[in-house]
């Protein structure tokens, strides 16, 4: 017997990617039956899918931003011990070049920032309010 559960199941194991063979062998409901319901839930299955990415993007960008405030306090503390050597010796060399690398690094996790002129961003916004509706 097919329950609300079996259904429940499905659209999330098949918004988690799983193929249909592997979904009927879990919940022992068979590949045509669940062909049928890939075809009335497949609105469901998409938002989940949303879902998922929204949370994953989310989870990306905090680890970015908390990447880049490390490399920046990182950064921080290299130019601070950079200002109190002497820059004829050595060491120094190496922290100017682990400076410039924490540098490279810092800029390329950082998200690129664009800036919109004022006709831009009123088209923009129109854009965003059309995809609203």
């Amino acid at each position: 017997m097919k329950t609300e559960q079996h259904r429940r199941d499905f659209i999330r194991l098949r918004a988690e990617g799983f193929s249909f063979d592997k979904i009927a062998e879990k919940i022992k409901v068979s590949k045509p039956t669940l062909l049928q319901w890939e075809r009335f839930h497949s609105e469901d299955i998409s938002n989940l899918k949303a879902e998922a990415q929204e949370v994953f993007m989310k989870e990306q960008k905090l680890t970015l931003l908390h990447r880049a405030e490390i490399l920046s306090m990182l950064r921080n503390r290299l130019s601070s011990e950079l200002e109190q050597r002497d820059l004829s010796d050595l060491p120094t060399q190496k922290l100017i070049e682990l400076l410039l690398k924490v540098d490279s690094t810092l800029d390329s996790t950082l998200p690129a920032v664009k800036y919109f002129s004022e006709a831009e961003a009123k088209n923009r916004q129109k854009l965003d309010a059309w995809e609203m509706l």
